[in-house]
C-alpha cells in the first residue's frame, strides 16, 4: 500500500475515492509505527483509571459505550450481560 501511495496507484488496489483521499493524506510509516507501539502498552481495566477519561470512537463505530462510561463515572465496574 505504501508503494501504491507513493506511486499514486491506490485506486488500482480497489480502494474507493474516499479511502484513496484518506490514505493520501496520511504518513503510512508513521501510522504503522504508532500501531506497532501499542503492542507494548499494558492492558488497563476501567477500575484502574484514576483520571478523567475521554472515550473516542469513530462515526462508523456502532457500539454503545455509554454503559461503560456511566459505570466508570459511578466508580463501579461494568458487567457485560
Amino acid at each position: 500500500m505504501y508503494k501504491a501511495q507513493q506511486e499514486g496507484t491506490l485506486k488500482q488496489l480497489g480502494f474507493d475515492n474516499e479511502d484513496v483521499r484518506w490514505i493520501e493524506q496520511r504518513s503510512l510509516p508513521a501510522l504503522m509505527a504508532c500501531w506497532q507501539a501499542t503492542v507494548s502498552w499494558p492492558v488497563v481495566q476501567p477500575h484502574e483509571i484514576r483520571c478523567p477519561l475521554y472515550i473516542y470512537s469513530g462515526s462508523d463505530d456502532r457500539r454503545d459505550h455509554s454503559k461503560h462510561l456511566l459505570a466508570h463515572q459511578s466508580g463501579t465496574e461494568y458487567q457485560n450481560s
